[in-house]
């Protein structure tokens, strides 16, 4: 039997000519011992930093390797362990979900991804209201994110992962307890078969949203290719890690296959009349009535009243926003009270806590991007700062005035009815007679 070879008198068959000819050893990954060091030393760098500046850190992976090595620890994790249903973040009294109409898509995240890629996952939430997200995140992840920040039984660079799952968890902690309207935990009562665990109860969690939410597109964001693989038998969209990943490429492409199977369909904000605090038609609120009672002396200077009329008209509308939201779980907003709303300070401080979750949807809107603050920086280390927080001196009482109208229009075109909207007209234009007598 003759070998093959280009040089036999027979050549190469067809078959022999076409496989591939290759010289040299078979070129090997990267060693994990590799991938895990460098790992490390980023996420010790972060640890460092977050030592100055106390922010949440965000360590995203890189790459293939350093994904399939993240995943392979949790999946090792779920393997070993079990969680029962006692959660330490208080998901089931927060608000539940009041769906609004539109092209809502609903994002459920597995362990792997909130620990490999929170960076992606803090954008796709700061850019939800613009791709139409809803970010819900399994009681199961939340017990496991628990569970690995804790863990001490992991192998080689334990560290590492549970600092990842702990700025996760932090991450996710801070969302629920401010309240957010883009990012929920899925409640013990939001799933079709609560004696599931491990890859069955995060499938079972995309099962529950697909079922209930028929008209609204269900994607899975895990890298975890047997539950993705589970999720499309069950026609659930999704998204694994690929090179080059951003958080507005994976919104686009939610949003045009959500109108390519729905169609355009019609959104219904919250802002809308049918989410005021309840009142009688056309009334007047109480703090109107207040301000319209105001009795100037010669003893009280145009300053005061100026900043005095617009906190009181500014508290009472912030807090309907919050009630318009939250309704009857209000009270379970933490470090939240009217009452604690005695100053312009406070007011603005409000309006950034809660600017992502509540207030943003009345000022998108604004023609220029007008936000009732500074902002200073970009990204996820932007600041948000206070502005025309003092009574208006005579040097900035023209742009105090413009600023706080402003800022109260837009409130009460979204939650406030016609005859109020009349009535904040009329005081403004006293504030404006009022300025230059400072």
């Amino acid at each position: 039997m003759v070998l093959p070879s280009i040089y036999s008198h027979e050549g190469l068959s067809r078959t022999d000519a076409n496989k591939p000819i290759t010289s040299g050893k078979k070129r090997e990954n990267l060693p994990t011992e590799y991938t895990l060091k460098t790992i490390d030393d980023r996420v010790q760098a972060a640890v460092e930093q977050q030592d100055h500046d106390g922010d949440i850190e965000m360590v995203p992976m890189e790459n293939e390797q350093e994904v399939d090595l993240i995943t392979s620890y949790v999946s090792y994790s779920r393997d070993a362990n079990y969680y029962d249903d006692d959660l330490n973040m208080n998901i089931e009294h927060a608000p539940d979900f009041s769906l609004v109409e539109g092209n809502i898509s609903f994002l459920i995240i597995d362990t792997n991804f909130c620990i490999s890629h929170l960076t992606i996952l803090d954008e796709l939430n700061k850019i939800a209201n613009d791709y139409g997200l809803m970010i819900i995140i399994p009681v199961y992840v939340i017990q496991e994110l628990d569970g690995l920040k804790n863990s001490t039984k992991l192998e080689t660079g334990n560290e590492s992962v549970r600092n990842l799952a702990r700025w996760a968890n932090e991450w996710i902690y801070n969302q629920l307890a401010n309240g957010s309207t883009i990012v929920k935990g899925q409640k013990l009562n939001q799933r079709l078969n609560a004696d599931l665990t491990k890859d069955d109860a995060i499938l079972d969690c995309c099962l529950y949203f697909q079922h209930h939410y028929a008209h609204h597109l269900i994607v899975l964001l895990s890298n975890d290719k047997n539950l993705c693989s589970k999720a499309l038998m069950h026609e659930i969209l999704t998204v694994s890690f690929r090179q080059g990943m951003e958080a507005k490429l994976i919104g686009q492409k939610i949003m045009e296959e959500s109108l390519s199977r729905f169609g355009q369909r019609e959104a219904k904000y919250k802002l809308v009349v049918n989410h005021e605090v309840p009142t009688q038609p056309q009334s007047l609120a109480p703090e109107i009535t207040e301000v319209a009672n105001t009795i100037t002396t010669t003893e009280t200077s145009p300053s005061t009243v100026i900043y005095t009329e617009i906190q009181t008209l500014l508290s009472s509308v912030l807090h309907r926003c919050m009630v318009a939201e939250y309704q009857e779980d209000l009270d379970l907003i933490r470090d939240y009270k009217k009452d604690n709303l005695v100053n312009l300070r406070q007011c603005s401080q409000l309006l950034i806590r809660f600017w992502s979750s509540v207030f943003q949807q009345y000022f998108k809107a604004m023609p220029g991007r007008f936000v009732p603050f500074e902002e200073i920086g970009q990204g996820r280390r932007s600041k948000k700062i206070p502005v025309y927080t003092d009574e208006p001196t005579p040097q900035n009482v023209a742009k105090f005035v413009a600023f706080w109208s402003a800022v109260l229009k837009v409130l009460y075109h979204g939650i406030m009815n016609e005859q109020e909207n009349e009535a904040l007209d009329i005081f403004i234009l006293r504030w404006k007679d009022l300025a230059p007598k400072i």
